[in-house]
């Protein structure tokens, strides 16, 4: 349920302007890959392939976080710097 209510919430920064186009493709995609993985977890509940599924949405929830306020960051950046130029 939690992955379901992350990945539009995702697009958030997005929708109120805080983030541009790149953004938004690589935050839909991330958040797509969020819900498949959650679903591998829901779906494999026992033993050590379970342990697996859940340790790779965790180690992908580390990545997709910090994805997104990397690329927050630099396309701030990057409108600050072009302003600067123009």
């Amino acid at each position: 349920m939690y992955s379901l209510v992350l990945a539009p919430l995702g697009l958030t920064p997005w929708l109120t302007g805080l983030g541009g186009p790149l953004y938004a493709i690589v935050a839909a995609i991330a958040g797509v890959g969020m819900v498949v993985m959650a679903l591998r977890v829901y779906r494999i509940r026992e033993g050590a392939p379970a342990n697996r599924a859940a340790m790779q949405m965790f180690g992908f929830s580390i990545v997709y976080l910090f994805t997104l306020v990397a690329l927050l960051i630099a396309e701030r950046g990057m409108a600050a710097i072009a302003h600067q130029i123009w």
